[in-house]
């Protein structure tokens, strides 16, 4: 029988997906498989698995497929264009989004999406031209309204950005996601007008909008398995990968450390490729016990590689990295949770080059509080005292590291890169092994440029196209009087005037 002769199963499935429960999506998914080779939709699901995984290629691939199979899925071509847009590929996104608007002209999510895509892209004046007549009606819809405060916002329009957002925030129906966007949109347009009280409230609420469960002493215990793990008896006896490739350069660091500012600077390098927060390491940490045929879960398997097993691993990664290479010397990995993974990196990868970027705690602490970071990944950064255990955690290791770890890693100090931007600049190509370009300097200036199409946008997608600011070195300081419960988490007590992360 069709499991999608009535479509129940696939419609659970869609829920499913939308509701984070992937791995029940996933059960349905490959039980309908055999019987679903022909239907578009079942494709339609198979990439929004995949997107919620965070495999934006792979979902691409199959919302193609499901197109080819029914070119008439306005919806498809929607999910295909955000995808591009995910991946920094602004001009296949625009296309996508097009199909879909002739599909059906002013389809909301369809003009909210491309809207996006043109802001990401560097072209704000042609998303305020997409959206502007149903803002100028009251007739945008949330998604609509979030896009539009964002541009206005970075444009410093941010009366209007408020007022955007404070007019949705006010519907008791507004969806989560949604309140959560608007809300910090509200709150930087209120930090930025000096109203850092309300900017705090606004913050706060943006923060409540989604509920999240972080468990201290799950991720403690998290830490202390990969510090027990890669302990220096361990690493001493675990083999090391034969490859001698230094194509992969390792960025390091907690959320909002720079880490952005730090690949573009390289990326600007004509021989160097920067490939964004790539899912490739995770992929093969999560499918290493089966991989190895190993009965312990990682970081534990880790202990049962062979030689085979670390060569093949590192051939993985490295064929993971194919799209990113042409032309380049050095492409930069700069996945959020590579601070976790310096261990296995330094197996996969003797000879790779590691960059740990560190900021001072508070501003790396509070920027992780006022940003839209994924809950799912980071289920710590909603709550202040929450935000101060996970970046000690984050130091502990890091610190274990330092002392295990045979790698050559360079420590770059976010306010020292802001104030001497020519000598911290020159000090990253050197360390990874490229001559100096005086375009390094100029990275904001490339960011529209052809060949770096494809670099994925992430939060700080409007930020690296200016020149470095230092204004958002003590941005705390003026939120002090709200910041009592991440001082004490971080061991700074109450009393704190000033901070120094060296």
């Amino acid at each position: 029988m069709n499991p999608f002769g009535t479509g129940i199963d696939l419609r659970q499935a869609f829920s499913l997906v939308t509701a984070g429960r992937i791995a029940e999506a996933e059960s349905i998914a490959i039980r309908a498989a055999a019987q679903s080779k022909k239907n578009p939709r079942f494709f339609a699901l198979l990439g929004q698995i995949a997107e919620a995984k965070g495999h934006l290629e792979e979902a691409a691939k199959h919302y193609k497929k499901s197109i080819t199979l029914d070119s008439q899925q306005m919806m498809t071509h929607i999910a295909l264009g955000q995808v591009r847009t995910s991946q920094g590929r602004f001009k296949d996104a625009i296309t996508s989004l097009h199909k879909a608007l002739k599909l059906q002209p002013d389809h909301s999510n369809a003009i909210a999406a491309l809207a996006d895509a043109y802001d990401k892209q560097g072209d704000p004046d042609s998303a305020m031209r997409t959206i502007q007549p149903f803002i100028d009606r009251h007739e945008e819809t949330p998604h609509m309204a979030v896009v539009y405060a964002t541009v206005s916002m970075n444009r410093q329009q941010h009366d209007e950005a408020i007022r955007t957002a404070s007019r949705h925030l006010d519907n008791e129906d507004l969806d989560p996601n949604n309140r959560q966007l608007l809300g910090f949109v509200r709150g930087r347009s209120l930090e930025s007008l000096g109203r850092y009280d309300e900017a705090f409230g606004a913050y706060q609420k943006a923060n409540a909008a989604i509920p999240t469960n972080f468990d201290e002493t799950s991720h403690r215990r998290k830490i202390d398995d990969l510090i027990e793990v890669f302990s220096a008896r361990h690493l001493k006896a675990l083999p090391r990968s034969t490859d001698g490739s230094e194509l992969p350069i390792f960025i390091a660091g907690m959320p909002r450390s720079g880490t952005t500012l730090i690949e573009r600077i390289i990326d600007a390098h004509p021989r160097a490729r920067g490939a964004g927060e790539i899912n490739i390491l995770h992929d093969i940490i999560q499918s290493m016990p089966a991989d190895i045929l190993s009965d312990q879960v990682y970081p534990r398997c880790v202990l049962d590689l062979t030689q085979e097993d670390v060569n093949r691993l590192s051939r993985a990664y490295l064929e993971g990295l194919r799209p990113y290479q042409r032309g380049v010397d050095r492409v930069v990995d700069k996945n959020l949770f590579n601070y976790q993974h310096l261990g296995l990196i330094s197996i996969l990868f003797p000879r790779a080059k590691i960059i740990h970027c560190r900021r001072d705690p508070m501003d790396t602490c509070f920027s992780c509080f006022t940003a839209s970071l994924s809950i799912i990944a980071n289920p710590w950064a909603c709550d202040l005292a929450a935000i101060g255990l996970a970046f000690r955690q984050y130091e502990r290791l890091m610190a274990h590291w330092r002392d295990v770890l045979d790698l050559s890693i360079l420590e770059v100090q976010y306010e020292s890169l802001v104030d001497d931007q020519a000598t911290q600049s020159q000090r990253l190509i050197e360390f990874v092994g490229l001559d100096w370009d005086e375009r390094c300097l100029h990275f904001h200036e490339t960011s529209k440029d052809a060949r770096r199409a494809g670099i994925a946008p992430t939060l700080s997608y409007d930020q690296v196209r200016r020149p470095v600011y230092r204004s958002s070195c003590g941005r705390w300081e003026p939120f002090k009087p709200h910041l009592d419960p991440l001082q004490k988490s971080l061991g700074l007590g109450s009393n704190l005037e000033s901070h120094d992360a060296e």
